[in-house]
């Protein structure tokens, strides 16, 4: 059998075959993804309700004035069984208040006097959660009296710069760590 096409463009037709079968397979993963995501809605919002329900159950029995009545019904039983949803809804619930990184960014950027520009932004994933501010400053007292505005700001723990970013008087290369509820 005769071969029409170049060995050059075999290969590039062969890379172009496996692109196309790795975007499929990303888009049927991310469609899995969704579609169990999907079902995981009703779960949480049963569980929801039902914590709902005992914590409303216990509340009543705790309002009882005959305790001993109350022991009687289930009470010791119950106060288990709303311990117990809570335990297990407490795996569902963040443990951090959710903040987006543009919002981290407008705040940022809300708190940047004239002299300041700003170059990049990086956060990181991992915990505990950083979020870095790289840019210059004209002046050594601009920079400073950024980052004391930033330390200001109540959703950010921890502002911290380098003693290092202040031995130039003036065009003042930064980087600005900042660690906080994000």
């Amino acid at each position: 059998m005769l071969n029409l096409l170049s060995s050059e463009q075999k290969k590039l037709l062969e890379r172009e075959y496996y692109l196309r079968l790795m975007s499929i397979a990303l888009v049927l993963l991310l469609a899995a993804l969704f579609v169990a995501a999907l079902f995981l809605v009703p779960t949480l919002i049963l569980s929801r309700v039902r914590l709902d329900i005992a914590e409303g159950r216990l509340e009543e029995a705790r309002k009882t004035e005959h305790l001993a009545t109350a022991k009687a019904v289930g009470y010791e039983e119950l106060e288990a069984t709303v311990t117990k949803a809570n335990a297990q809804i407490g795996i569902l619930r963040p443990t951090y208040t959710l903040l987006y990184a543009d919002e981290l960014v407008r705040t940022v950027l809300g708190h940047k006097p004239s002299g300041i520009k700003i170059t990049g932004f990086h956060l990181t994933g991992s915990e505990p959660r950083e979020f870095f501010v790289t840019g210059s400053s004209a002046t050594r007292s601009m920079l400073l009296s950024f980052v004391q505005s930033l330390k200001r700001e109540k959703i950010f723990t921890d502002v911290e710069l380098p003693v290092s970013n202040f031995t130039k008087d003036s065009n003042i290369d930064f980087s600005i760590r900042i660690q906080g509820i994000f």
